[in-house]
């Protein structure tokens, strides 16, 4: 019998620690403080034998996660994931779970079940449990849906797969059965620290393509002001530090940099259209001191591009 999932008041806290629920053999956080970002694909199997504990390594984009030999068969896995477009999540036991068409789908020797509907760009909480033969899947927080058998031994369990376009947020691995209240817990909890974490900071560091920029005035232009700062258009190349919702490869971005500063031009008036920069950003908004300096702006006028300031720390 499938248990019914339902509300626990009690765990809808603004913040939760992830997992709520205890016990579980390996739990993946893919980001933290320190601004990394989550992986790609995360490959979950046991130690070869004599290899005690368990052992994380990295790859590209991803991890490998090895249990240890006598670990017990998995009956409850949690992966909280984004994704961008169709692809494969997930493999283990002769199963194929996959995204298509913004729904979530199991695969087993040409035989197709639909799960349930997914959020596109926002977080999706898939945990999947292992009931004597069958398997169970709540999305999302949905009605429990009982699919395909496994076929093959529980692990490897490969997440992120065959060009997987999307960004694994948490995994945990539990050796038993969660109960409604324990998965409804986990699903609130990595939500809530899922949430907080990809929250926007007030700085970020960004690698970016210089394609339009104000030449810098002589000093006799800005008196009696001794520094300026000047309009520069940007091409986004990658964000090395933090998070902005509006810093995205390719997008373009004006940024004020000073040009003059205490009197004197900086680096700036050497930069050349095609240019790469790594600078220290935050919101033109976010400190009403820029708005007190002189600036000069000589780029087409356009609303559209966000404006931020560089506040790179000067060496």
């Amino acid at each position: 019998m499938i248990p019914t999932l339902i509300a626990l008041c009690a765990l809808r806290q603004d913040s939760l620690n992830w997992p709520l629920v205890p016990g579980s053999q390996f739990a993946y956080k893919g980001v933290g403080s320190n601004a990394t970002e989550p992986a790609k694909h995360l490959s979950i199997t046991l130690n070869p034998a004599g290899v005690n504990g368990t052992s994380v390594s990295s790859k590209t984009d991803g991890l490998s996660v090895g249990l240890p030999q006598k670990s017990a068969e998995w009956k409850t896995v949690q992966l909280a994931f984004t994704y961008t477009q169709d692809g494969t999540l997930a493999k283990f036991g002769g199963i194929s779970i996959f995204v298509k068409q913004g729904k979530l789908w199991f695969a087993k020797k040409g035989e197709y079940s639909e799960i349930a509907p997914l959020l596109k760009d926002d977080i999706n909480d898939v945990q999947i449990i292992k009931h004597f033969d069958s398997i169970i899947t709540f999305v999302n927080g949905s009605r429990p849906v009982a699919s395909l058998l496994p076929t093959a031994p529980l692990l490897p369990f490969h997440v992120g797969l065959d060009g997987w376009k999307g960004q694994i947020i948490a995994a945990a691995v539990y050796p038993r059965e969660l109960s409604t209240d324990e998965l409804f817990g986990n699903e609130v909890a990595v939500k809530s620290i899922a949430k907080a974490l990809f929250a926007d900071t007030v700085k970020a560091t960004v690698e970016a393509e210089l394609t339009a920029a104000t030449p810098v005035p002589e000093l006799e232009r800005i008196r009696p002001y001794r520094s300026a700062l000047l309009a520069e258009e940007y091409k986004v190349i990658r964000v090395t530090s933090g998070r902005m919702s509006s810093l995205k490869p390719g997008t373009k971005i004006r940024v004020y940099r000073y040009g003059i500063r205490s009197g004197e031009k900086t680096s700036v008036k050497d930069a050349k259209v095609g240019d790469r920069a790594e600078m220290l950003i935050q919101g033109y908004d976010t400190d009403p001191k820029f708005s007190r300096e002189f600036q000069v702006d000589g780029l087409d006028p356009d609303i559209t591009i966000p404006l931020y300031v560089d506040v790179t720390p000067v060496k």
